[in-house]
């Protein structure tokens, strides 16, 4: 893992277990970001899949970030502020808590774009020390 390879934005939020006001039961929901960081991503895979004569595209990430002891599988994750909102399916510690390899599945389109900026959440210290062209 190298430093300059992590120009992208990840946006990583939290799993909420909210009651249904209409019919009382708990819904999950991922309201607010609790981390942002610096990525690297790589496209793994992609694929188009015909189910009930509607035909979807089923694509697949793994983005590389500096270790966060955090993040857990259950967060879904936003990348470079774009409508695509993204499930974690597998999470892989690199070296001796060096980074974490995040293996991510598209889940849909229902993300706000630009909703989190760097003035709103701080992005952690060992980012900024590599990545000075953010200031």
């Amino acid at each position: 893992m190298r430093a300059g390879n992590l120009y992208h934005k990840a946006v990583f939020y939290a799993k909420v277990e909210a009651v249904n006001p209409d019919y009382g039961g708990t819904i999950d929901t991922w309201p607010t970001a609790t981390l942002v960081t610096r990525c690297e991503i790589r496209d793994i895979s992609g694929a188009l899949l015909g189910k009930n004569d509607a035909r979807t595209f089923d694509k697949t990430k793994e983005i590389t970030i500096r270790y966060r002891s955090e993040i857990v599988e259950t967060m879904k994750v936003q990348l470079d502020d774009t409508t695509a909102a993204y499930t974690i399916t597998y999470i892989e510690v690199i070296g001796r808590k060096e980074g974490l390899k995040i293996s991510l599945e598209k889940t849909g389109d229902n993300m706000i774009p630009g909703q989190i900026t760097t003035y709103t959440y701080l992005y952690d210290e060992t980012d900024l020390k590599e990545l000075s062209y953010l200031t």
